[in-house]
């Protein structure tokens, strides 16, 4: 026997909702289906009497034939392509996740003016048949008044692959956000943060321990990275036993990373998979950290189960490194302790500034240059020496040429620029 109960429940943006829930038993299994809106009541009951006027072996196709047929809005859509994208094309979780919170934070509660109608809408409700090219335009107002030019396009783009996948499905013709661009800004202004040499030479000041004190973890982590270039994924992924410290060329065979939620897993892409070649002074580092770097149970090998290994970089006992570790208690200090941060005073809720017990303002510091500014000081290191764009695109494990053109792309222009006024002034003096 079917069984009908009335529901409520509350949406991903907080909106209450309300309706009837019919639920039942096929194949052993417990299966429902809930109406809402206008006449959810008498749907519900008219589908409670089909289910039990039928036969086991039809209750599913009379479910089918009862389905709601409310239309698909965005924000069904696009919880319905997250969904997919994370099942059915097994992406990793930091890459639908990102989709997810573009769409539920940016995309579907924006509210926008309808130039067709003149109605203001909660972009999310729009069904996806209905939706326009002018409504995506008034979507990106809203995204640049609200948002980063950079940040705006990168939202845009999450809304054109979804409508694609609506396009896919068949439930449009066309995808209305395909024309609709954002303007990002010049290469100039986007460009990677690098430190200077002097400023390079005073992170690594602050970080090192004159022998015979053991290294910190501090010391290692730049000095490694420096002469490395690994992103700080591949660098908390990385394991003891992957360290090739001996033999004509030492190195570090690069196999996993660690994401944001501290899952071990493969790196990004095939061009991830290298060998880096270590020079004498972070073998030495490496060989003093293993005297005393903190050994736990460690985590298991994903390319062969029932291994165990060890990262490099664990916390006090042993276990990986959260990200937001490496940056609060390791970046950040490190940064205050060579003089590379910026001070700004802390306000509360109501913009107004947080004072201490002593009625002094509370300040808090900004770093100058992310973390990821070792990896690309190690690129400019490289382009500065003379090597070529497709073996800095190898070292780094960029998985295209172009990734390492839009990364350091100025840094190749300088170094030709630079070439060529030598030569001029060369050909000035020597004739």
């Amino acid at each position: 026997m079917a069984s009908i109960r009335p529901r409520k429940w509350t949406t991903k943006t907080g909106q209450p909702r309300s309706g009837w829930e019919v639920s039942w038993y096929e194949q052993k299994r417990r299966r429902k289906q809930v109406f809402s809106g206008a006449g959810a009541k008498a749907k519900a009951i008219k589908l409670r009497a089909r289910l039990d006027s039928a036969a086991p072996a039809q209750r599913a196709l009379v479910a089918s034939a009862s389905k709601p047929t409310d239309p698909t809005t965005v924000e069904l859509a696009g919880d319905r392509w997250v969904r997919y994208v994370e099942r059915e094309l097994g992406r990793e979780k930091s890459t639908w996740k990102k989709y997810e919170q573009r769409l539920d934070h940016h995309i579907s509660p924006a509210i926008i003016g309808r130039p067709a109608t003149g109605e203001e809408v909660r972009f999310g409700e729009i069904p996806v048949r209905e939706l326009t090219a002018p409504d995506v335009e008034a979507l990106k107002d809203h995204l640049l008044a609200t948002l980063s030019s950079n940040l705006a396009s990168k939202v845009l783009s999450v809304l054109r692959m979804m409508l694609n996948d609506v396009v896919r499905r068949g439930e449009r013709d066309s995808n209305p956000a395909q024309t609709v661009r954002i303007r990002t800004p010049d290469r100039g202004e986007d460009e990677v943060k690098i430190p200077q040499l002097e400023e390079m030479r005073a992170i690594l000041a602050a970080a090192s321990m004159p022998p015979p004190a053991p290294p910190t973890l501090s010391e290692v982590w730049v000095g490694v990275t420096i002469f490395s270039g690994l992103r700080p994924s591949e660098n908390r992924g990385l394991a003891i036993e992957d360290l090739v410290l001996d033999g004509p060329d030492p190195g570090i065979p690069v196999r996993r990373r660690a994401d944001q939620w501290n899952v071990i897993g493969p790196v990004k892409s095939a061009s991830g998979r290298r060998f880096i070649s270590l020079p004498p002074s972070a073998v030495a580092l490496l060989k003093r950290w293993l005297l005393v770097v903190p050994r736990g149970d460690g985590f298991g090998d994903p390319d062969r189960p029932g291994r165990r290994l060890h990262p490099v970089f664990p916390t006090s006992i042993g276990t990986l490194q959260s990200l937001a570790n490496i940056f609060h208690r390791l970046w950040v200090p490190l940064l205050i302790k060579a003089e590379l941060v910026d001070w700004v005073p802390v306000t509360n809720d109501l913009g107004q500034p947080v004072l201490d017990e002593d009625d002094r303002q509370v300040m808090r510091p900004i770093p100058r240059y992310p973390i990821n500014s070792l990896r690309h000081f190690h690129a400019s290191w490289l382009i500065d020496q003379g090597w070529s764009p497709k073996k800095v695109q190898k070292r780094m494990g960029h998985s295209s040429i172009q990734v390492t053109y839009d990364r350091y792309g100025h840094l190749f222009d300088r170094r030709e620029s630079d070439a060529s006024e030598v030569a001029r002034l060369e050909h000035k003096l020597l004739g």
